[in-house]
């Protein structure tokens, strides 16, 4: 396998491999090793460390649904080596409250003081389902029964109740950085 790689890989790749097998040479070294050094040269693995922070960093995406945000936690945490199930839980349970585009959602699991992770998904799958429904009965029927002076009201109240949860989601940021 090693020589039939070696005669068709081209001359590009026949000097990485050797530079990157030094001080042995290309002939020395078993097809494996040198599918390794090839591999983690063209393909790095990225560290232990930038897997979390890039799970810490995922966020639910506008219009993705809350069942496709938790396989996304999941297939990123897959990465992650957490130690244990605990941890892993412990972690999906702290990235899906900090990363749920759900404010009023995010406000009331982090006010609750016991919650696991599969309460915390029922709950967000709940909220979830109680939207979509909500918003497919105002759009059954125009304004929802409302003036237009009644829909404007409350979304002046809407706008200020968003920027007072921008306030509390900042503040309760700043004191999970500070317990990092």
């Amino acid at each position: 396998k090693k020589a039939y790689f070696l005669s068709f890989c081209g001359p590009v790749v026949f000097e990485i491999a050797t530079a990157l097998l030094a001080p042995r040479t290309v002939k020395a070294v078993t097809w494996e090793e040198l599918q390794e050094a090839l591999s983690n040269h063209y393909a790095p693995k990225p560290s232990r460390v930038a897997r979390r922070h890039a799970f810490r960093r995922r966020i639910q995406g506008e219009g993705e649904t809350i069942n496709d945000y938790i396989a996304a936690l999941r297939s990123t945490a897959l990465q992650c080596n957490f130690r244990d199930q605990r941890e892993l839980d412990d972690m999906l349970l702290d990235q899906l409250i900090c990363g749920v585009k759900d404010r009023r959602l995010q406000r009331r699991l982090l006010a609750k003081r016991d919650i696991d992770l599969n309460q915390a998904i029922e709950e967000a799958q709940a909220a979830e389902m109680s939207t979509t429904s909500a918003a497919e009965l105002l759009l059954a029927s125009p304004l929802g029964g409302k003036t237009s002076s009644t829909v404007h009201s409350e979304e002046a109240v809407l706008e200020e109740e968003e920027e007072d949860e921008e306030e509390t989601i900042d503040r309760i940021r700043n004191l999970l950085r500070s317990q990092r």
